[in-house]
């Protein structure tokens, strides 16, 4: 059964013959077409101008007129109707007019053409659809060579002539299309000379199948020169012969300038000390300096192409690198700190800007990344703020030290009365034992803290490490755990250190008692001592250390080690990674506090599960000299009858001393402040022989009142207590001469030696 015909398949027939159009519509309806028909002109044209129509079989003669008017119409609705002219024998010169006025075949009357009419009509409507579907084709072909911006053109390889070109030609050639017409050979004229020859030998018979691919330079009519990037492609006949040529060409005189400047941007970058990156928009990598290569260990032959994402370290969360790309792809510059990974597989940290570059027209061309290798200045920066907050801890510790001391002063000395009062060996006086022992490990708590903060006074002199070093080491060897084994290296020919000898014993046993602690299965510990020459570059890595010769203390352990999260806070003040009740937190801070007190500087290499090494650089006594023993202690209790006026803020001192100097024989003259002190000197200044003075309190502070003293009476003799001293303090007592020290908490007997000393010493003039 045949299907019904849609709209577009039917055939309009102008024809006035009853039996004739009947004859015609059993013809089309065996091909499967339906019919239309009309019998006059102005019918005809109605139905072409409201219906649609696949095709027109027209009768030449019609009783309204001729068929001239139909023609016309179907030549002028879109799309066009192809017309078949249906003509009488003999009648050429119809015939050749109705091919000239657009007919698309014609047809002559005789006794059976309708038969052959179906296959005309199939002819023209098949001819009529390509010629459609190739007009449409070369509309879409003319709007796009139209509206690019690369120039399109055509030519014809025997004459060289421009068969087609697009508007764009007159922007970047600066000449008008119609000069082509006039002189077909001016577009290569205008060629730069010194690229004519490349240029003319690449238009002709031998180009490659794939095309070519040419830059040259115009002269541009505005004087300009510019530089165009041309592609050409070869058009061949039936024959495989090369006889037209396509091609698309582009100005890039912009892009050339950007590769100069970039090409001298990067000469000049090959000297910056900053790392430099310049990418595509895609992030593609065009171009890396030595900087880069240096900071990275990548080449820029390794990185050239590749996205910058090969140097990320993990660390950064994907928000992270979404936040950077969205800033720059927006316009914007973005400046931040990122961590990536060397070559080696290190990491490090950076200071990066990352622009974006536009052409004039805005369009996006690179990104361009300028970065610093921060890591070195972070760590100096982290070191320099450990050593700040390691000052403010001492700074407190010796802010309360005072006052603690005072408080100790009293338990210790009234503990000491008690202890002349009670029997030996009662229960009163195992019980004042304890509370003494207590009262002396608070003030050498106490002690530590202030040797920490490099607030204490030392008995400094030409020292010899290594009787100190063998003394200790033997000493641990028979109080540590056989488990240990205990070895030392010392140099041959060690300079001296000047150094307090009690101080330096104390740092050895502190830092060998840590090893012990970080060895409680046993293990090796070693002490080393040798001389390292510090250099300038050295000092700038580690804040704190001083160019020269110095003495180094090695003491290593094959212990436990020290977490990498511990390692920065192992000298901070009660920091410890022992169980609670295992330590005070105090040894290593106050190794750290003596070190700094000698000059020097410490530092700790550790790894988990293999050991510890802590080395104390201290400055070395360029020299020879001959050491000095520290003075022996006096063993007799020294007594006397001399006035001794004594001034402290604290009741409980005053009487302290009072009480122990009047046992002694001494006649004491006691004052609360500085002022109380000064009016009490005036009265008595001729029997007054020793002068003992707080240095903290109130209305008048200790200094004050010995310097309002020793301008009255020259000679007399001072002694200064406190139980802390900063740096301030310790130039003023400096500045005022020979005046004496006493360290608070002390013994009461220690206390009577002192003064005793001090009046068996010459006047401080020389004779009063």
């Amino acid at each position: 059964m045949m299907a019904e015909p849609t709209q577009t398949q039917t055939i309009l027939v102008v024809e006035d013959d009853a039996a004739t159009i009947e004859l015609e519509r059993r013809a089309f309806q065996r091909v499967g077409r339906a019919l239309r028909t009309a019998t006059r002109v102005e019918d005809a044209i109605r139905m072409l101008r409201s219906e649609s129509f696949s095709a027109v079989v027209l009768d030449y003669r019609l009783p309204d007129g001729e068929a001239w008017p139909v023609l016309a119409e179907a030549n002028a609705v879109k799309p066009v109707v192809p017309v078949i002219m249906v003509t009488a024998l003999g009648d050429e010169k119809v015939a050749a007019r109705a091919i000239h006025e657009g007919a698309a075949d014609y047809v002559i009357k005789t006794g059976t053409f309708w038969e052959d009419l179906p296959l005309a009509v199939e002819r023209v409507v098949t001819l009529a659809s390509a010629e459609r579907a190739l007009r449409e084709s070369e509309e879409r072909f003319r709007q796009l060579a139209e509206n690019i911006r690369e120039v399109f053109w055509l030519m014809d390889i025997e004459d060289g002539q421009i068969i087609y070109v697009n508007p764009s030609f007159e922007h970047v050639w600066g000449l008008p299309i119609e000069i082509l017409h006039q002189e077909p050979l001016a577009w290569p004229m205008n060629v730069h000379p010194e690229d004519q020859p490349s240029v003319a030998g690449a238009f002709g018979p031998s180009v490659p199948s794939n095309g070519y691919q040419l830059e040259y330079r115009i002269l541009h009519p505005s004087g300009s020169v510019r530089w165009i990037r041309d592609r050409g492609f070869p058009v061949k006949n039936d024959l495989g012969e090369t006889y037209r040529l396509v091609g698309l060409a582009e100005d890039i005189t912009e892009r050339k300038e950007m590769d100069l400047r970039l090409k001298r941007l990067a000469a000049a970058m090959e000297h910056v000390a900053d790392a430099v990156m310049i990418t595509e928009s895609d992030g593609a990598i065009r171009y890396v300096n030595p900087a880069f290569e240096r900071t990275t260990g990548y080449s820029a032959f390794e990185v050239l192409g590749l996205n910058p994402r090969f140097l990320k370290s993990g660390e950064h969360p994907p928000e992270h690198y979404r936040s950077l790309w969205e800033t720059i792809r927006s316009g914007n510059s973005w400046s931040g700190r990122m961590v990536n990974r060397r070559k080696d597989g290190s990491t490090y940290t950076e200071e990066a800007t990352i622009s974006p570059v536009f052409d004039t027209e805005g369009r996006l061309m690179n990104f361009v990344a300028v970065k610093r290798d921060v890591t070195d200045e972070l760590l100096l920066e982290a070191r320099i703020r450990h050593l700040e907050k390691m000052e403010a801890v001492g700074q407190l510790a010796g802010g309360i030290a005072h006052d603690f001391n005072n408080m100790l002063q009293i338990i210790l000395a009234y503990g000491q009365f008690l202890q002349r009062e009670v029997a030996p060996g009662s229960n009163g006086a195992r019980d004042l034992d304890k509370i003494l022992d207590s009262a002396k490990r608070a003030a050498e708590l106490t002690h530590q803290l202030l040797a920490f903060s490099r607030k204490t006074e030392l008995v400094m002199f030409p020292l010899d490490l290594q009787p100190v070093v063998k003394e200790v080491a033997r000493m641990i060897e028979r109080t540590f755990p056989t488990s240990i084994s205990v070895n030392y290296r010392i140099e041959e020919g060690l300079p001296p250190v000047v150094a307090d000898l009690g101080r330096i014993h104390q740092l050895l046993v502190n830092l060998c008692v840590n090893a012990r602690d970080a060895m409680p299965h046993g293990g090796r510990l070693e002490i080393s001592v040798s001389t390292q020459d510090i250099t300038p570059t050295y000092c700038k890595e580690n804040p704190g250390a001083l160019p020269g010769l110095h003495v180094v203390i090695g003491v290593a352990d094959t212990g436990m080690g020290i977490g990498p999260d511990a390692l920065p806070h192992i000298f901070e003040p009660f920091f410890t990674t022992k169980e609670a009740g295992k330590g005070t937190g105090l040894g290593l801070a106050t190794v750290y506090g003596i070190v700094k007190q000698h000059g020097g500087f410490i530092t700790c290499y550790s790894e988990v599960s293999k050991g510890t090494l802590f080395r104390a650089y201290l400055p070395a006594k360029v020299g020879r000299e001959t050491q000095a023993e520290p003075p022996p202690e006096e063993r007799d209790l020294p007594r006397g009858t001399e006035t001794v006026l004594v001034v402290d803020d604290q009741e409980a001192i005053l009487e302290i001393c009072r009480r122990r100097l009047v046992s002694l024989g001494y006649t004491v003259l006691t004052a609360r402040d500085g002022r109380e002190a000064l009016e009490v000197f005036e009265s008595n200044r001729s029997d007054i022989a020793a002068v003992l003075l707080d240095i903290q309190m109130p209305e008048m502070d200790g200094l004050d009142c010995c310097e309002r003293i020793l301008e009255q009476s020259p000679d007399m003799r001072v002694l200064l207590s406190s139980g802390f001293i900063d740096s301030e303090i310790r130039s003023r007592i400096a500045a005022l001469g020979s005046v004496g020290f006493v360290h608070k908490p002390f013994e009461t007997d220690a206390l009577a030696r002192t003064i005793r000393t001090s009046l068996d010493s010459p006047p401080r003039g020389g004779g009063r």
